[in-house]
């Protein structure tokens, strides 16, 4: 799922993908958090993943979707809230999760794929039209997921923290502001880890990682020193199977809070934030 604004009623809108249906769906916000309009994107064989993206400069919003199936990327570009398929790009074979970032600083969107079969991770460099270079692909750990973006060792290079599902482990790859990656170690997780979150939990403006696992129901919780290193906070049991989480102050407290899906449970789980990095189950 992705949130960005395509209507012109400048509302925030959102669009998910129907992998069994072979479609995208984008929701229609009318300002006030509902979402009331729905229009269906046709045509997408196999849709494992979606992420919005500025192209031309800012002039629009495109969308880029992969495609498991056909181990591809393909972008649809926006026409005024319409989309049509424009480029495709190869990826490694069994491709999953696509994130943007900006890994070559200058300004314009790029993107990162994550192949369940090749296990790597290919990185596509934006040229600013809408379009891309073909991929330049970094081996990484077995199966990788979700990948949070951030400066780690504030060299104002973007780095990124890719979950392995297959390594039970964060790979912490270090960005050079070219558009390459090296490995700057692992954070070792409980089994099968997922989704990730970047955020500052402690609040000494640090970029801090929150990653959850699937098959041990845990909530992993490193902070960040600013030098490129993580430590690790007490494990945060949950008992459920959280496939993603999200990073926000909620209660409106000043100190940040997280929002679990729950796949066993087919919920949303709230937990609250102490500003030191510990999380409870929210009270009703």
């Amino acid at each position: 799922m992705s949130r960005q604004v395509w209507s012109p009623t400048r509302n925030l809108d959102l669009v998910t993908v129907n992998t069994g249906g072979g479609s995208l769906t984008l929701y229609f916000g009318d300002g006030t958090g509902k979402f009331t309009r729905a229009q269906e994107i046709p045509g997408i064989h196999g849709p494992a993943s979606v992420v919005a993206f500025e192209a031309n400069r800012g002039r629009r919003l495109d969308l880029a979707v992969v495609q498991a199936k056909e181990s591809r990327l393909v972008v649809l570009e926006n026409l005024g809230g319409r989309f049509k398929a424009g480029r495709t790009y190869e990826v490694g074979r069994a491709p999953h999760i696509v994130t943007k970032a900006d890994l070559n600083r200058d300004g314009i969107p790029d993107l990162v794929v994550g192949s369940f079969a090749r296990h790597t991770l290919s990185v596509f460099i934006g040229k600013g039209d809408g379009s891309f270079h073909n991929a330049r692909e970094f081996q990484v750990g077995r199966f990788p997921h979700y990948v949070g973006v951030g400066d780690w060792n504030r060299d104002g290079h973007q780095d990124l923290a890719l979950v392995c599902a297959g390594e039970d482990a964060v790979f912490i790859l270090q960005g050079d502001g070219t558009g390459n990656l090296r490995k700057g170690g692992t954070l070792p997780t409980g089994a099968n880890p997922h989704g990730i979150a970047v955020a500052d939990v402690n609040g000494d403006a640090l970029a801090d990682l929150i990653v959850s696992t699937r098959s041990s129901g845990e909530l992993y919780v490193f902070l960040g020193d600013g030098k490129g290193g993580f430590a690790p906070l007490p494990v945060i049991r949950t008992d459920q199977d959280i496939i993603a989480l999200a990073a926000a102050d909620f209660d409106r407290d000043g100190k940040l809070d997280l929002a679990l899906v729950s796949a066993s449970h087919n919920s949303v789980v709230m937990l609250q934030g102490d500003g030191k990095g510990g999380f409870l189950v929210r009270s009703p």
